[in-house]
């Protein structure tokens, strides 16, 4: 029998997590694209129960449980008023029993049945990309299109079977396209199979729905789309964040999130030139058109990052850096006359340079009769460390210090970490940056071998 109190309530979720700890803290976040939103928190008893309750109705959606030691489990809301579910927590989410709530019995049904089979896919997946030969990708492909339609009718059958209005978004959207088994059985290369995936992958995304965004599957399918199937390079980057936010142009919550999102994917980013990215979707989107959450600080924030990235984008010219080396005599990077520059900003008392820069001395006397030169800058302050290093190691490149820090090279250079590379070619124009040096040699071995 229900009180009074809870029958004023619009909401109750009841959970009986065995093995969860009494008085532990436990959160119901609303999910909303990459976000988890806290909408209550409530304490376990000393019966390991645990009741959210509001006055007003939960927006519907997918709601996250998060309990002590990083344990979750969900739940599918829409217009449900009470939901009671028992698990243990040893073993989570094979244990969990919905007592009075027909829509996430099925949900929990699905996980423990259907979407078992999706780690076929994965593995599939990662065996397609290890493939050695041509053949032996396209063998794969057809046996990861074979396991992609036979979960995809599953899943068909399931809704079938369960036909709840958000399960069956939740599940059609986790669903992957699969090529008509007879197009593959012609000879075919893995790009055009690769660009058929690509181009119906997000065919289940509802664009103009904005409960689209409050299930997970929404934000797996964005962040796999732009992250892993478009090609990391940023005019096919730019071309998809474009797709993606002029898809979403007829509903406002979701475009302002993925102009959002799609500018803080690159923020920061260490692939070569996506820098590129953070900047053109801040200028074009982010900083033109007011998003809902944006606040003056991350105005402001982004503003001054675009301005301190601007002149560091591939294709540019290096900023000015004219240096002392260890006998006073002064030195820019822009005098130098070889094909290609390695400017290296490094800390001679940091031990992952002290590593790397004698790997970097070994590859530079390979290269340098090919036109390569390096022009390696120190970043620290102590000259008696510095100049024992160089003679130690006998570096024999340029190489100048900011002793007095005059020149703010943190700031100009945008120096997170180091040591930090750039690569220039003859004209002192930016090719590469921020790439690690294992990187940096394979693209220069391409470059030289290719002249």
């Amino acid at each position: 029998m229900h009180t009074a109190s809870a029958q004023s309530n619009a909401y109750e979720i009841n959970c009986e997590i065995k093995g969860l700890e009494s008085g532990s803290l436990t959160f119901l976040l609303y999910i909303s694209g990459n976000f988890e939103l806290k909408t209550l928190e409530a304490r376990t008893d000393a019966k390991s129960k645990i009741k959210f309750t509001g006055s007003e109705k939960l927006r519907p959606g997918m709601y996250k449980i998060a309990m002590q030691g990083g344990k979750t489990f969900n739940l599918l809301v829409d217009k449900q008023t009470r939901i009671d579910v028992k698990a243990d927590i040893q073993n989570l989410i094979p244990s969990m029993v919905v007592l009075n709530d027909a829509e996430n019995t099925a949900y929990y049904q699905y996980l423990n049945t259907v979407e078992i089979h999706q780690s076929k896919i994965d593995t599939l997946k990662s065996a397609i990309r290890n493939a050695k030969t041509t053949e032996d990708s396209m063998q794969l492909i057809k046996e990861g299109n074979a396991a992609i339609n036979k979960i995809n009718e599953l899943k068909s059958e399931f809704i079938n079977n369960h036909p709840f209005p958000l399960l069956t978004k939740m599940i059609n959207l986790s669903k992957e396209p699969a090529m008509p088994a007879e197009k593959l059985e012609k000879k075919m290369s893995p790009s055009k199979y690769l660009a058929y995936y690509k181009a119906h992958f997000l065919d289940p995304v509802d664009f103009n729905d904005s409960l689209t965004m409050h299930l997970p599957q929404f934000q797996e399918k964005i962040g796999a789309y732009i992250l892993s199937i478009t090609t990391q390079v940023p005019d096919s980057v730019w071309k998809a964040d474009k797709y993606l936010i002029t898809s979403s142009k007829n509903n406002k919550e979701m475009n302002e999130y993925l102009v959002g999102y799609l500018t803080f994917c690159y923020d920061g980013s260490r692939i070569n030139g996506m820098d590129e990215i953070f900047v053109k979707m801040a200028t074009n989107y982010f900083l033109k058109d007011q998003v809902y959450w944006k606040d003056s600080y991350v105005f402001d924030r982004i503003q001054a990052k675009v301005t301190d990235a601007l002149p560091l984008l591939n294709g540019n010219k290096m900023p000015t850096l004219i240096l002392q080396d260890k006998d006073g005599d002064w030195h820019s990077v822009q005098d130098g006359t070889g094909k290609y520059t390695i400017v290296v900003f490094w800390d001679p008392d940091c031990k992952h340079c002290q590593q790397e820069i004698p790997v970097l001395k070994d590859y530079y006397h390979r290269v340098h009769a090919n036109g390569v030169d390096v022009f390696a800058v120190d970043i620290a302050t102590d000259k008696e460390i510095w100049t024992k290093f160089l003679e130690e190691n006998q570096l024999d490149w340029t190489n100048v210090a900011d002793l007095n820090r005059q020149f703010n090279l943190f700031k100009t250079f945008d120096i997170v970490s180091y040591p930090q590379y750039f690569l220039l070619d003859k004209d002192k124009n930016i090719v590469a940056k921020k790439i690690d040096l294992e990187s940096l040699m394979r693209l220069l071995e391409d470059r030289l071998a290719s002249k």
